[in-house]
């Protein structure tokens, strides 16, 4: 059609995990694909939406790159970076007519967790059959939510009440907010079958 209204950069895996389970090789595989990948489709497309003084960069973040997520270390590094980077390109391309918005949804029904890497052989059935199973939202449901937030221009769109909870804990008091995430890791690690 000869032009590029809208670049979503929704790629991502995981590794759910503790930290000390992970290879290097498991670092440079989320690294490349959930910061690298978007990295390098809007260093493409940016040019062209500059020129053209119009476009929306979506990029598809995470609450855990708002609220730092144990057992998910490497992928909240990855969306916390994901996260400044389009707050920081947001006021950057603000003045070309290009518009920039990260999307931080709490857990979602997607094939996330069927391509992630894990720590333990229990991590994979326990995510999909506990926390996901028991929170998540569908995707219409987080598509509409997206869409509704670029529609108003949104900077962030924060997904799930779970997500807006976590978010505004944190904000409000970063102590709770940690002490509230060590209460969720102890349930989260007993369904992913970790020891803590």
């Amino acid at each position: 059609m000869g032009q590029i209204d809208l670049l979503l950069n929704n790629a991502g895996v995981l590794f759910l995990g503790e930290t000390r389970q992970m290879e290097l090789a498991d670092w440079e595989w989320i690294v490349g694909v959930n910061l690298w990948g978007p990295i390098r489709l809007t260093h493409a497309l940016l040019p062209h939406m500059i020129e053209r003084r119009a476009g929306h960069i979506v990029t598809t973040a995470s609450i855990a790159g708002l609220v730092g997520t144990p057992g998910l270390a490497a992928y909240s590094l990855t969306k916390s970076a994901l996260v400044g980077f389009s707050e920081a390109l947001r006021v950057e391309v603000k003045r070309y007519g290009v518009d920039v918005s990260v999307v931080c949804p709490g857990p979602i029904q997607s094939n996330l967790n069927d391509h992630g890497r894990y720590g333990s052989a229990r991590a994979k059935s326990g995510l999909s059959e506990g926390l996901l199973a028991r929170t998540a939202y569908s995707t219409q449901k987080a598509a509409r939510a997206i869409v509704r937030g670029i529609r108003k221009g949104k900077g962030h769109i924060v997904i799930t009440p779970a997500a807006h909870a976590m978010w505004g804990i944190k904000r409000l008091s970063p102590e709770l907010g940690y002490q509230i995430n060590r209460l969720l890791w102890r349930w989260l690690s007993k369904d992913v079958g970790m020891t803590v």
